[in-house]
């Protein structure tokens, strides 16, 4: 006996996922039959099932998304089943870009081998924090959303200008997403909109150090909530080099147990491992070097 059998992707925002492909595997793990999702999240054609083998397993994969693989007991009373798909995402390199610099353009990750997309994703996303630390900023474009300062009346320099120190530096160029909104006489004024910025006007700001001072003309209880970008405009092309030897490095170490890496010649995986270490030291220490 057979029925039709279709699904309905979604992300975790609750919104459809077109184009992801959609296996769905018989109990001795044989393809029985696939298909693709549409604009709407579901399958253009219904999927034939055999109710004669009910064990199936769907498995569901989209580049840039976590792969979705689950088993279940159909029925002919199954005739619809719902997948939610959560995305990864990387900043500084790409698992492409990992895949060219490891094995060429002879092979690249994919949902189906033992090192997929989403899994070279999380060593990205790992070496991505470990440079942050490393480095002690952030090499991509970041935002805070109202980030909280008292002002201090007190402080103010010999130009009537009162410091603030943000909690990240540095700083990307204010554009319209910028706020620098002082509260005084039970209102917040935005210095971005409504005041003039210049040493000799109502504020300024220094991106690298990342410090924004204002002139506050009026007495009283003031605060200040500020939206602002920090970090880079773009990723530095040493950033991308440094996460992609550093992935590299995590599938070598991984490798003992996955076996995708070909050793020919001379060229065994201690050999790659060392040079990769090497590569890592020589980034660091110029970075090192250039912050401090």
């Amino acid at each position: 006996m057979t029925y039709n059998f279709n699904v309905i992707v979604k992300n975790s925002s609750e919104v459809v996922v077109s184009g992801a492909l959609v296996n769905i595997y018989k109990s001795d793990n044989t393809l029985t039959t696939s298909g693709t999702t549409n604009a709407s999240g579901v399958l253009a054609t219904n999927l034939v099932l055999d109710t004669a083998n009910n064990t199936h397993r769907i498995s569901v994969t989209k580049s840039g998304s976590t792969t979705y693989n689950s088993y279940y007991v159909s029925s002919s009373d199954d005739t619809s089943f719902y997948i939610r798909l959560p995305e990864y995402s990387t900043s500084y390199c790409t698992p492409l870009q990992v895949s060219k610099f490891v094995f060429g353009d002879t092979f690249a990750f994919s949902n189906t081998s033992s090192l997929s997309d989403e899994t070279i994703a999380s060593y990205i996303n790992m070496n991505e924090s470990n440079i942050d630390s490393f480095l002690n900023t952030s090499s991509q474009t970041n935002k805070v959303e109202d980030e909280f300062h008292d002002i201090n009346l007190r402080a103010r320099d010999i130009e009537g200008f009162i410091g603030i120190m943000l909690n990240n530096r540095p700083l990307i160029t204010k554009d319209s997403d910028w706020k620098i909104e002082v509260w005084g006489d039970d209102t917040y004024t935005d210095y971005i909109t409504d005041k003039t910025e210049g040493r000799s006007e109502d504020y300024y700001i220094d991106y690298k150090l990342g410090i924004i001072y204002i002139n506050v003309s009026s007495y009283g209880i003031h605060k200040v909530k500020i939206t602002y970008k920090w970090g880079k405009d773009s990723v530095p092309g040493v950033i991308t080099q440094l996460c992609i030897l550093k992935t590299a490095l995590n599938i070598v170490d991984a490798d003992d147990y996955i076996g995708n890496i070909q050793e020919s010649g001379d060229n065994k995986l201690a050999s790659k491992r060392d040079s990769y270490l090497r590569q890592i030291k020589s980034i660091e220490t110029n970075l090192r070097n250039i912050r401090f």
